[in-house]
């Protein structure tokens, strides 16, 4: 489990607790006011060459009474931004989210920007004007108000502000210290009354520069509607409580920049969430708002558009399955025959999604819909023929990471069908053309999920626990007129077939013949290449072809490097240091072997040396083998990673491991002519 990103509760060991600044220090500006001197960053900032710095990003969270009786949030937020130069514009372009639920609607309001140039010793102001907002409708909850705040250049300066009023109480806004730009004073602050309690999630490395809280009383007025409805008169209640005044400062903030081998940089900025935990009013009984899991796979299980027509009989899927199934021997071989139909015949329209769209029955009529409803559809079709079934419901890894101990259904946007079959679990997932049966996209394997059955018990689909293998053979010959003869011949694993054959499916062969060719050095050439098992999801692709060294006729000396193209060209860890952990998509286990002819009239001058290299104690190895005889080099070359995350401790490590590891497949056989 990946215990090292997430952590919960008020208090918590995600962000540092240690701070370094006054509890009194500040730092702000007005919107809308600039000088000369504020085109200049702080002397202290750090990472001042970046394209785009934000020089300050404030928010702040009351909690208002409003008119229907209840309380709203009031979400303020002020931004100033240097642009560097042209790289970083995109720093000015925004979009804030805005949710709905029925009738009831966020507000975003004073939503204000204006960008700021110097020309000619002169600052020059460009506001942002309504017309220049626009907005996106992302889901049938979810709406992006967008916008890029006009006439930014490099030299710009940007200031942005805006108010967000909730009657969403379980929306209580997130803040990010960190992102794509580094960030001189990053502050958070949220007024927390007595009788709303929330728990706090943190993730990150960075410490705090200030965390301070203090209580105080505070005075609520609530607007009461009249029972008597439309022209009946309201009633204002007042009232104090006490509350918590909680605020949060990063300062000197570093950018994070994206790695190789990283699930999604979400997992590692430093942030905080909240989720709405309790009502706690006073001469009343606690209110347990986040539920538990029992709880959620029961309404789960009831709800219209995921779990409530899974287990009915469902008799319109008769004809559906009727020819699918007819011959069918066993109950695995009626699973798969039903998994490759709906893989098949379906087409999936959206790789996210954890609800029906429009009914299984619609699904049915138009062979397609999101990965919701081919899965559960799916999972439908299976326990329609006494396969007892379940949704499993994921977070794919682009998406994030879960919560293990809370049902946060935001966190979750994937759903697969856990059948049980003779005693034996398979996980599957019918929306990928060419998926072989019982085996998940590597999207899928990101920790922690959640079966919805039962008490709905966790499971853990881990990223070592799957292994990636993948096998080169590569047999070259040399003719009595010296003229070189090779084939090489690589069986993919799983989920290389898998992306071959969405290549395939998308743009043609083609383009995967081109990235094949462009991969071998210019010091071979090579034949068209060929496909077994392109166009089917039931056994892995293999990619054969011709291969021949380009050496000069009757050279004195030939370097050969067996490699071919096969191997690894640069180190995939070039950064000198990451601050994250490393995050492989599975395990892995590759391996190259050659048989290679000593051209008539030469000798074998020099040849790699053997070696063996383990990765810490059992994390993984490299083996590298060269032998010889009278007639031909041999070489077995093995790469195995039993391990898909390593923390950033590691990193320096593995850094130098595939340092290693590049360098030795980059040696070549040295053939000389015999004198």
């Amino acid at each position: 489990m990946k215990k090292f990103l997430l952590a919960a509760f008020v208090l918590l060991a995600g962000l540092s607790s240690a701070q370094s600044g006054n509890p009194d220090e500040k730092i702000d500006f007005k919107f809308g006011k600039v000088t000369k001197e504020d085109f200049i960053l702080p002397p202290d900032a750090i990472q001042q060459d970046a394209a785009a710095y934000i020089v300050i990003d404030k928010g702040y969270t009351e909690f208002v009474g409003n008119s229907k009786g209840w309380f709203s949030l009031r979400f303020t937020r002020k931004m100033r931004i240097k642009i560097n130069n042209a790289n970083g514009v995109d720093a000015a372009d925004f979009q804030i989210p805005v949710y709905r639920s029925g009738s009831t609607v966020e507000k975003l309001q004073n939503l204000k920007a204006v960008s700021y140039n110097l020309d000619n010793g002169q600052i020059t102001e460009t506001y942002l004007k309504s017309d220049q907002i626009f907005e996106d409708k992302y889901s049938r909850n979810l709406e992006l108000r967008k916008f890029s705040v006009p006439g930014v250049k490099a030299g710009s300066l940007v200031d942005v502000t805006y108010v967000l009023e909730s009657d969403f109480l379980s929306n209580l806004q997130p803040w990010t210290f960190q992102g794509q730009y580094p960030r001189y004073w990053s502050e958070y602050e949220v007024d927390f009354p007595q009788f709303f309690h929330y728990v706090m999630i943190a993730q990150g490395y960075q410490p705090y520069h200030l965390r301070t809280s203090k209580e105080d009383r505070m005075n609520f007025s609530v607007l009461i509607p009249s029972e008597d409805g439309i022209g009946g008169r309201s009633e204002m209640a007042s009232f104090s409580a006490n509350v918590q005044y909680t605020r949060w400062v990063m300062k000197n903030v570093p950018a994070l920049k994206e790695e190789p081998f990283t699930s999604t940089l979400n997992n590692h900025i430093s942030k905080i969430d909240f989720q709405l935990s309790q009502y706690r009013f006073e001469g009343q009984p606690i209110r347990n708002m986040m539920g538990n899991w029992p709880q959620m796979v029961n309404s789960l299980n009831n709800y219209e558009d995921f779990g409530a027509s899974l287990y009915k009989g469902n008799g319109f899927l008769d004809e559906e399955l009727k020819a699918v199934i007819a011959g069918a021997g066993s109950q695995l071989d009626k699973a798969k025959r039903i998994y490759a139909y709906v893989r098949d015949k379906y087409t999936c329209t959206s790789s996210r999604g954890l609800y029906l769209t429009n009914g299984l029955k619609n699904v049915i009529k138009t062979k397609s819909g999101n990965v919701a409803d081919i899965n559960l559809l799916l999972t439908a079709m299976l326990n329609h023929e006494k396969i007892e079934t379940h949704p499993l419901i994921l977070s794919t890894r682009s998406h994030g990471l879960t919560h293990e101990i809370y049902p946060l259904m935001d966190r979750y946007n994937y759903v697969v069908a856990q059948a049980k079959i003779d005693g034996v679990t398979y996980n599957l997932d019918a929306t990928e053309p060419g998926l072989p049966f019982g085996v998940l996209p590597p999207q899928c394997y990101n920790g922690h999920a959640r079966l919805i059955h039962g008490f709905g018990p966790p499971v853990y689909l881990m990223p070592d626990s799957v292994e990636e293998k993948k096998t080169t053979q590569l047999f070259m010959t040399v003719s009595e007129n010296g003229e070189w003869k090779g084939e090489l011949r690589s069986s993919l694993g799983n989920f290389e077939s898998l992306t071959m054959r969405q290549i395939a499916r998308a743009k043609g062969k083609k383009d995967i013949i081109d990235a094949i060719k462009k991969q071998v050095p210019t010091e071979f050439s090579i034949g068209e290449p060929t496909f077994e098992n392109i166009d089917s999801g039931d056994a892995n692709v293999s990619v054969i072809y011709e291969v021949k060294p380009e050496v000069e006729e009757d050279a004195d000396v030939i370097y050969l490097n067996p490699m071919v193209a096969e191997g690894f060209k640069e180190n995939p860890f070039g950064s000198a240091e990451r601050k994250y952990p490393v995050e492989m998509p599975y395990a892995s286990s590759e391996m190259f072997i050659a048989n290679i002819e000593i051209p008539k009239g030469y000798v074998v001058e020099e040849i790699p040396k053997s070696t063996k290299v383990n990765l810490f104690e059992n994390d993984g190895f490299f083996e590298y083998i060269v032998s010889k005889d009278a007639e031909r080099v041999m070489l077995r070359c093995r790469l195995v990673i039993h391990k898909a995350d390593f923390i950033a401790d590691d990193y320096e490590p593995l850094r130098e491991f595939f340092s290693y590891v590049v360098k030795k497949q980059q040696e070549t056989i040295v053939f000389r002519k015999k004198k």
